[in-house]
């Protein structure tokens, strides 16, 4: 087995534990292209992750049932601003366009 290898295997490790071991759990996958609808209670508070990509929010849905919404600083304030006004459970759908942290843009609607 070549370092290469040996290397990625230890990283696929490394974040399979950095995933189960996470206070927030199971997330929501949003890749570009996607449109996601979750519903979100808004009486909680969301909870500030420092991770490996630095601090987000992370949101618990309500539908899907026990997963979260990991999001970043442009994503959370997106929300924030789609959301204002509103109380109690929400249904927002929310799109994703583009690959990397410099060219990825978030849309939130109501649903």
């Amino acid at each position: 087995m070549s370092w290469l290898t040996a290397k990625k295997e230890e990283i696929d490790r490394n974040e399979k534990n950095r995933i189960s071991n996470s206070k927030a759990g199971d997330f929501v996958k949003i890749d570009d292209g996607d449109i996601v609808t979750v519903s979100i209670d808004l009486s909680g508070e969301p909870e500030i992750i420092d991770g490996e990509f630095g601090k987000r929010h992370s949101l618990k849905t309500i539908e899907p049932v026990g997963k979260h919404i990991d999001m970043t600083e442009k994503l959370f304030e997106t929300f924030v601003k789609a959301v204002s006004g509103k109380s109690g459970i929400v249904k927002v759908n929310i799109g994703r366009t583009g690959k990397t942290r410099k060219d990825t843009r978030w849309t939130v609607k109501i649903a």
